[in-house]
């Protein structure tokens, strides 16, 4: 009885604050008063440093087995540059 009583008395609460207040502000209180801290991590898959399946290469072998750029080199310049007089 003692938690069916709660969980009316608590249902009549939320119904009287949804009806005051926006449901956005509702939810934001329940969040607030809910919540205690929350993060977020961003991570990404760096092919040189992974080891897959076959089947995940065979889907995209352009990311998992990137074909190698030669690196330019850059030429002299052969110019001089004139000297202002």
């Amino acid at each position: 009885m003692r938690a069916t009583s709660a969980a009316r008395r608590s249902l009549a609460l939320s119904q009287r604050l949804l009806r005051g207040f926006p449901r956005a502000t509702y939810l934001g209180h329940l969040i607030r008063s809910t919540v205690e801290s929350s993060s977020h991590q961003l991570f990404e898959f760096n092919p040189r440093m992974s080891y897959v399946p076959d089947e995940w290469i065979k889907a995209d072998p352009d990311f998992w087995k990137p074909k190698t750029v030669a690196a330019t080199t850059a030429k002299p310049a052969t110019e001089e540059k004139k000297a202002r007089p």
